[in-house]
């Protein structure tokens, strides 16, 4: 599957795969099967993805390895709710690279010590996720710095698609698979990799209800930027689709 408006096909999603083997570990799938309801949503069973194991405790760590390894830069700029930025600064830690992540007001303290303490610079921008990410822009355009955005990339994107080529290579029965969504690369590397599935695998994306951006902007035809939330998921508050993972994430909804 290669999606409209974008070169990412789910050869990159492969081609990914390789290039994080070693600093990104394959977490197991563990099955959850005593959840309440399952039969009665007609479900089997259900398999969760433990990314809590993945270093630095997130699937972000395979975005970030994606786009950095065998690259040749001295600085890399981020924004970030948390995860991606300890995910950047750790990588970064890996090749010499300086890093400074930018995060919005209000993000978790915990996870920007956790950021400065992998050796990176934190800065805070005022406003929400959209600020946030614009201020990583101009940084990166200042400085010459490589910016490695936290959804909108295309390395991001295919590294983020391991999870799904990992959970199809030892569930290939599976129908459904559910992505919380924050800026979309999760989601938007899970579809690419879904067409590299024996079978057809729905993908549905999971949005908090007061940042509902990709839903909105589905069924408005085009990107649409929501107002800032106010979601206790902090890593889910994303405003607007990115211009990558948006069309990618458009082709597979009507597939």
């Amino acid at each position: 599957m290669t999606a409209a408006g974008t070169r990412l096909g789910a050869g990159d999603v492969r081609a990914a795969a390789e290039r994080i083997r070693g600093p990104v570990r394959r977490t197991p799938l563990l099955a959850a099967d005593a959840l309440p309801g399952l039969a009665e949503a007609g479900l089997r069973g259900v398999l969760l993805k433990a990314e809590h194991l993945q270093r630095g405790g997130s699937f972000k760590a395979r975005g970030a390895a994606n786009a950095l390894l065998g690259r040749d830069t001295a600085t890399v700029v981020a924004g970030s709710s948390g995860n991606h930025g300890i995910a950047v600064a750790a990588l970064a830690r890996r090749t010499g690279a300086a890093a400074t992540v930018v995060m919005a007001a209000g993000a978790g303290r915990e996870k920007a010590d956790a950021i400065r303490r992998l050796g990176a610079r934190v800065v805070t921008a005022d406003g929400g996720v959209a600020a946030r990410d614009q201020l990583a822009r101009r940084l990166a355009a200042d400085t010459g710095a490589l910016l490695v955005h936290s959804s909108d990339d295309e390395r991001v994107i295919a590294g983020q698609g391991t999870v799904a080529l990992e959970i199809l290579e030892e569930a290939p029965d599976l129908d459904l698979l559910f992505v919380p969504v924050g800026g979309g690369g999760l989601l938007a590397g899970c579809c690419l990799a879904a067409g590299l599935a024996a079978r057809p695998v729905r993908v549905i994306g999971v949005e908090p209800q007061e940042a509902r951006r990709y839903a909105v902007s589905l069924a408005a035809g085009n990107p649409v930027e929501l107002p800032a939330s106010r979601t206790v998921a902090d890593g889910l508050r994303g405003q607007r689709p990115g211009e990558i993972t948006f069309p990618i994430v458009e082709d597979g909804s009507t597939s």
